[in-house]
């Protein structure tokens, strides 16, 4: 049972625990894998959002340095004021210190073509030169695209780092702003706004990029822009704090998501766990039940084993029966042939001798030829019975055996036809012990025929005694023939004739003596057959009962129930065979009772034959005696 139940949890790991396990498993680390690669891929598409945001705030700075170079150095004022009269008072009240002022320029710068300062500011104060540190030549380049192209609305703001920190460099060609007006020499405004931390904390704060920064070109700790001068050269780079919407995502879902991975882990657990005590239950039942069909299939078998001694205990019994009532049969046999043989050379003696015997022997024989025809025809009747007793056990056997054989093939539908079957053994049980009565009745029948074949053994005493009377008769007759001489002579043979003939009936009665012993053990035989049949119609009831009440129990048990109809089967079998034996027993007691009869009517005919003996010999007598007076006279 043990082994079992590690089988069936073994089974249970191996094909559903293992695989859910792995399954929740490979299912958990997807998500987390597919959730992770979301939430990265959110972080690089916020970066990708700020990175424009960035490169639009730098943008809008940009154009709105474009914007003002246009709104400044394409005026009428600016040319007539500054170009044409030099009023730097104006200039600082309109362009320089004011634009620091108003727009936070850093820097304001008016070149002539030559590339000399005809004003500067730094801040709001006037210079009388440009204090800017400009690297790299920026400023020439700037002037010197704008000086191929004179007379027009040139302008153009590039990176540049100036002072040390990356800073927006502009300049446009101071031109008036009347159409068709003309045009002074060549003068350029050119406005420089640094990108300090105020510009930095302004658009930090303007386009939500947190924490906006300059920071070196090779600086990479974060995400970023490179600020690159019109050469191409890298002067910085624009950094922030990204937003990170997927790590915030990650740093919030992911206690959620080990909270639910730990739910899901237990649920998994708890359903594993319940699903193995239903399996370890159902493996511990059905090893349960492995073991009651176990030991129900040993008791069964048990049973068979026991049906099958019984069964072969009968057959031994039967076998046996069989063996002693052949060797009966055989002896019967042989005494039937010598009484058949001896009767036959009786028979032809007495037809050959009782034309010579005397009327009182012929008397005698004439009644026990009727009591023996009686006891014949008693003996036939018993016989009859005996046969019938025989028959109705036959016949209730072969019922039985019949019932049964109509049983065993519906064995399936057993359950449904329980209730005839009980039936059917009723009737059986029923029949087999009238069967048992019937026999019963045989046994008094033969008890009647052994005291009538007694009767029949005190008629032939009757007779012998008759016999020997008439023997002393002719003795008497003799010895009186004797005393009268030559008058005796013909008295003396008949004399002789009469004590042969009462010899010959002597031998005869000898013979029917034996005869009647014959029956007499044939009797006695027939009742020992048919006790035995009564006998082994007893336990034939008792096995009847047996089997309804095995009927019942087979209800549990349908192939033990199959063993027990084989055996009430076996059981039928054997009664037709006993059966069969007391209805061989009666044919010879029929055989008996016909000998008899014919004995018993032979003697009836010798009678006759020996009355008319007598006749003949009391004639010749009278004429012997006629024929002695006659001579005498």
């Amino acid at each position: 049972m043990q082994i079992t139940v590690d089988n069936s949890t073994s089974n249970f790991w191996q094909r559903l625990g293992a695989p859910l396990i792995a399954l929740v498993g490979t299912l958990l680390v997807c998500v987390f894998a597919l959730f992770y690669w979301l939430t990265l891929q959110q972080d690089r598409l916020s970066i990708a959002q700020e990175q424009q945001l960035t490169s639009a705030a730098l943008s809008a700075r940009v154009e709105f340095l474009r914007r003002n170079l246009g709104d400044y150095a394409v005026w009428d004022d600016i040319v007539h004021n500054l170009i044409e009269k030099r009023d730097y008072d104006w200039a600082d009240a309109n362009i320089g210190p004011y634009l620091f002022t108003m727009q936070g320029y850093d820097y304001t710068l008016v070149l002539d073509g030559h590339g000399e300062a005809v004003y500067a500011s730094a801040g709001n104060k006037r210079t009388s030169r440009l204090l800017a540190r400009i690297d790299d030549g920026a400023l020439g380049r700037l002037i010197a695209a704008l000086a191929r192209q004179p007379g027009t609305d040139r302008r153009k703001v590039v990176l540049a780092r100036i002072d040390g920190i990356p800073a927006l460099l502009g300049a446009a060609a101071i031109i008036p702003s009347t159409p068709g007006a003309k045009l002074p020499p060549p003068h350029y405004l050119v406005l420089i706004k640094k990108l300090d931390s105020s510009v930095m904390e302004a658009l930090s704060r303007d386009y939500a990029l947190r924490g906006l920064r300059i920071a070196g070109p090779n600086v990479s700790d974060g995400p970023g822009m490179a600020l690159l001068t019109d050469d191409g050269r890298s002067i910085g780079k624009l950094m922030w704090i990204p937003l990170g919407p997927g790590s915030k995502l990650r740093s919030l879902a992911w206690p959620l998501l080990m909270t639910l991975s730990l739910i899901a882990a237990g649920g998994v657990w708890l359903l594993l766990r319940q699903s193995w005590v239903s399996v370890k239950a159902r493996a511990e039942a059905q090893a349960e039940a492995l073991d009651s069909a176990r030991q129900a299939a040993d008791a069964n078998q048990r049973l068979v084993d026991a049906e099958k001694e019984r069964q072969r205990a009968l057959e031994k019994a039967v076998a046996a029966a069989r063996e002693e009532n052949a060797v009966l049969n055989a002896a019967a046999e042989r005494e039937r042939a010598l009484a058949r043989q001896a009767e036959a050379r009786s028979l032809n003696n007495a037809a050959d001798h009782l034309e010579d015997e005397i009327g009182t022997v012929a008397s005698a024989l004439a009644i026990a030829a009727g009591a023996l025809e009686e006891t014949a025809e008693a003996v036939r009747r018993t016989a009859e019975m005996s046969s019938r007793s025989a028959s109705d056990v036959a016949t209730a056997s072969h019922q039985t055996r019949t019932h049964l054989e109509e049983i065993v093939p519906e064995a399936s539908a057993l359950a449904n036809s329980m209730a005839d079957v009980r039936s059917n053994m009723a009737t059986a049980v029923e029949a087999v012990s009238q069967a048992r009565d019937e026999a019963r009745v045989a046994v008094v029948r033969m008890s009647d025929l052994t005291k009538a074949v007694d009767q029949i053994g005190g008629i032939v005493g009757a007779i012998g005694e008759l016999t020997s009377q008439t023997n002393l008769l002719a003795l008497n007759a003799a010895i009186e023939a004797a005393r009268a001489g030559s008058a005796g002579h013909g008295f003396a043979v008949v004399a002789d004739e009469v004590r042969r003939l009462a010899a010959h009936t002597g031998d005869l009665l000898t013979q029917i003596d034996q005869q009647v012993q014959a029956i007499r053990s044939t009797s006695q035989e027939s009742e020992r057959i048919t006790m035995r049949v009564g006998s082994l119609l007893g336990p034939a009831v008792d096995a009847s009962a047996n089997i309804a009440s095995a009927i019942d129990r087979q209800n549990q048990s349908i192939d033990a129930m199959g063993v027990s109809f084989q055996r009430v089967t076996q059981v039928a079998a054997d009664l037709v065979t006993l059966s069969t034996l007391a209805d061989d027993a009666a044919r010879e007691g029929f055989a008996a009772a016909d000998v008899v009869k014919s004995t018993a009517s032979g003697v009836a005919d010798e009678s006759v034959r020996l009355n008319g003996a007598v006749v003949d010999v009391q004639y010749r007598l009278r004429g012997q005696a006629k024929d002695e007076v006659d001579k005498a006279a």
